[in-house]
């Protein structure tokens, strides 16, 4: 793996990568033995916690792009360990027809040629390969492009939807907590510390409790276990090994203030 790798810089990052991603697994799976599909999902929550640090990892976020580059070292990385010890791939590749490709896929494959063409030496000898008898190598999964920082658009709500949104909510609660989404809030970040069991109607008034979200006290039943209950910091913790949202980097997508 380390061998293909162009440059002392990209073998040091890739070693960090792989050290990371280790800690990760020890830290979050406990070292257990993970299906395809489960070490998929964590490599994936790896990226995430890469891009968006994570308090209890005492990550820092990062670049979206350092990130992913973090996620291709750990691809390199399953696939070295699948080809020389049978471990399982992160993402694994297959062999498909070129004319299986998607439009844009097959005009980078192009692009890519037709590059190789201006330098290549050994050119005429690519009749000879796979690309030519029209076969290419790709992955099963596609892996995360860096963003480009240009034209790159706010993300946001569209205005004219927010009542049609709120008509088609299926029970009294939903309506409610849209409303206090986009209208009731003393502060816009309130209800994405709501959780469901935040919302009664009692006697057809709507009931909501604002906790704090980290040091609130939540009740819920842990399976094998019966009743728990404790702060909300402690069952995010427990049931989703998430931390509340607040305690989020501002950058992370699920942060909200307090």
């Amino acid at each position: 793996m380390l061998i293909d790798v162009a440059s002392p810089q990209k073998i040091k990052k890739s070693v960090k990568a792989v050290g990371r991603l280790y800690d990760f697994y020890m830290i979050v799976e406990k070292g257990r033995a993970l299906t395809p599909e489960q070490l998929e999902r964590m490599v994936l929550r790896f990226l995430e916690a890469r891009q968006f640090g994570d308090i209890h990892l005492g990550w820092t976020p990062v670049g979206r792009n350092t990130a992913i580059d973090d996620y291709r070292y750990a691809l390199e990385f399953t696939d070295f360990a699948a080809g020389n010890f049978d471990h399982t791939p992160i993402n694994p590749i297959e062999m498909k027809l070129i004319s299986d490709l998607g439009i844009k896929e097959q005009q980078t494959l192009n692009s890519k040629m037709a590059i190789k063409k201006t330098w290549d030496r050994n050119f005429q000898l690519q009749q000879f390969t796979q690309e030519a008898r029209g076969i290419v190598a790709t992955r099963t999964n596609r892996t995360p492009r860096k963003k480009n920082k240009k034209n790159r658009i706010p993300k946001h709500f569209p205005a004219d939807k927010v009542l049609e949104l709120i008509r088609a909510a299926s029970s009294t609660r939903d309506k409610l907590f849209l409303l206090l989404l986009f209208f009731g809030g003393l502060r816009k970040s309130e209800p994405f510390h709501l959780y469901v069991t935040d919302i009664r109607i009692r006697n057809g008034v709507a009931v909501v409790r604002l906790a704090d979200p980290v040091e609130g006290v939540h009740e819920w039943d842990e399976k094998y276990v019966g009743k728990q209950k404790g702060t909300r910091l402690e069952f995010l913790q427990q049931r989703y090994n998430l931390g509340p949202r607040n305690k989020l980097d501002p950058s992370h997508p699920l942060h909200a203030g307090w």
